[in-house]
């Protein structure tokens, strides 16, 4: 169809002016209306005749996306982690045959994405640095500094999961309750690699392995 309504000087109501250049196509699917307008001249650059809407009409579907909802405890996959986060989450490209990937976690307080590998026992966190809470191992057993890739990093024995802090009691640390930590800064995030052993059914990464999952992350 051609023309155009038009409230032409001092009038309260519009007037259809079927010379006007505009052209619109305008069709029912279902319970909603659709309609593409063409406003440019003929002879104008991008200029859609007839003939041309009726192509562009035919190459329109109408259906909704339907979107689940994602338990931000339990996410299926790292991309998925990443949209809800907004930004890319890396992905290690080495890990020893064991340690497969189970599922992510986001966290929308601290904009944190933390992927479990191996039944919980290798746990990978990265957290915008603005965001994060954790930004050094100090306070963390037997702490050293070490290079992942071409930065440095920290690495250390957690304190006893089970062990009060307080002023006058100094913490212990059984080897059968503590966990590995990896803490390193790149590209204005911070990245944490823990490797719990009570998780781990009798399995061990050394330093250096911990190491190279980090280095492996793409």
């Amino acid at each position: 169809m051609a023309g155009d309504f038009s409230l032409l000087n001092g009038a309260k109501e519009a007037t259809w002016k079927s010379d006007d250049d505009t052209q619109r196509i305008r069709w029912k699917e279902t319970d909603r209306w659709f309609e593409i307008i063409e406003s440019n001249s003929p002879g104008a650059a991008g200029y859609m005749d007839q003939q041309a809407l009726s192509r562009l009409a035919t190459k329109m579907v109408y259906q909704p996306v339907q979107f689940e909802k994602i338990d931000p405890g339990f996410i299926p996959n790292a991309t998925l982690a990443g949209r809800l986060a907004g930004f890319d989450v890396k992905e290690p490209t080495l890990l020893p045959k064991d340690l497969t990937f189970d599922y992510a976690v986001y966290d929308p307080a601290g904009k944190s994405v933390t992927l479990i590998f191996g039944h919980r026992s290798l746990r990978i966190s990265q957290t915008p640095i603005e965001s994060a809470l954790i930004k050094s191992l100090d306070g963390y057993k037997n702490v050293e500094t070490v290079r992942v890739g071409d930065t440095n990093g920290q690495f250390g024995i957690s304190p006893a999961q089970k062990t009060k802090w307080d002023s006058s009691t100094q913490p212990a640390f059984p080897t059968n309750n503590s966990y590995s930590v990896l803490l390193w800064q790149k590209n204005g995030m911070v990245y944490q690699i823990y490797f719990d052993y009570s998780f781990s059914a009798g399995g061990y990464l050394t330093k250096d392995e911990i190491i190279q999952i980090a280095e492996s992350l793409r």
